[in-house]
């Protein structure tokens, strides 16, 4: 199982169990303890990213530029399938203002 694959089933299955741990899940998947704690800091800062980027087209112009840039970066150095990926789900993402 890849890397992307991994984290996936690992993000799946913190979300459906109350309570998983390190040790079980790194049996489950073949790797080291290590390696799930990287994969779990990966998933934080995916979620940090997507907070970023939502968060990006509520703020003021020259703000949401320099996010912008930032993810451009980020893009960058993503393997062309992640890219791919990014591209086909990105206009399904909405994000809209709060209501007063």
């Amino acid at each position: 199982m890849n890397r992307f694959d991994r984290v996936t089933a690992i993000l799946l299955q913190l979300q459906a169990k109350r309570v998983v741990s390190g040790p079980t899940l790194a049996q489950q998947f073949g790797v080291s303890l290590r390696t799930i704690y990287r994969d779990l800091r990966t998933l934080e800062e995916a979620m940090a990213l997507l907070t970023a980027v939502l968060t990006a087209q509520l703020t003021d112009a020259p703000t949401a530029r320099f996010s912008g840039a930032a993810m451009d970066k980020v893009r960058a150095v993503l393997r062309r399938s992640e890219r791919d990926h990014l591209a086909t789900i990105a206009p399904h993402i909405q994000v809209f203002a709060p209501r007063n």
